[in-house]
């Protein structure tokens, strides 16, 4: 018997071509020591004096290092959990490998949860996991970008949970934000398309339920 696609039998065989796109896009990153990123090496260099604390030096001689809060800091925030465990350069390594698998399994989440089953034509968007600002080394931009893909299909995953999602993404928007603000702002715009569109349009009546759904995504205004 051949099955449709989309139905609860295939649905274990997607889970594992996802996860096994997202393993297949870290391979690209697996030999080289440092990740040839273009930013990538001065990134290092200020994770360097962030970790030191002022400790060593010729480094205090020259460089200070004050925390805020601002909407750029992901990368920055997990180098500091990790790197005290694995040392700077591989911290820096396994993140920077995990951003692509991120973005892969994003894209086809989203795919899956919006039409039931990935459509071939899904499979055509993750060569945009490598590129040009993740090439560039824009770590924290790229990475935002992964989460607000996964933020996105978890959205559309709630949407009958409403007062769950609510709760959620209250604080995963603020820490989207934390991480890049664009990554909010993308899906801020993903959400209000997809809220606009499951309300009926553009007109007054649909606007408002669709404007009040997106609520949880305000906060980081705040900050």
């Amino acid at each position: 018997m051949t099955l449709p696609l989309g139905t609860a039998q295939h649905r274990p065989v997607e889970l594992r071509l996802i996860i096994l796109c997202a393993l297949m896009a870290m391979v690209p990153l697996l030999w080289p020591t440092i990740p040839p990123l273009t930013d990538l090496p001065g990134h290092i260099g200020r994770y360097a004096v962030q970790l030191d604390g002022g400790r060593t030096a010729h480094l205090a001689a020259w460089y200070t290092f004050e925390w805020a809060i601002i909407g750029n800091l992901g990368v920055d925030l997990l180098v500091q959990l990790f790197a005290p465990f694995f040392g700077l350069e591989r911290a820096v390594k396994l993140i920077i490998i995990a951003i692509p698998a991120l973005q892969v399994a994003g894209f086809l989440l989203v795919a899956r949860q919006v039409h039931g089953r990935i459509p071939p034509q899904a499979w055509f968007a993750l060569p945009l996991a490598y590129s040009y600002p993740f090439q560039f080394g824009f770590v924290n931009f790229a990475l935002s970008m992964a989460l607000a893909w996964i933020g996105f299909a978890l959205w559309l995953r709630l949407s009958n949970r409403a007062s769950l999602r609510a709760w959620l993404f209250v604080p995963l928007s603020c820490l989207l934000w934390l991480c890049h603000m664009y990554g909010w702002a993308v899906l801020c715009v993903l959400v209000v398309a997809n809220e606009v569109i499951r309300h009926g349009g553009l007109g007054l009546k649909a606007m408002l339920p669709s404007l009040r759904s997106c609520l949880p995504l305000l906060p980081p205004l705040g900050l």
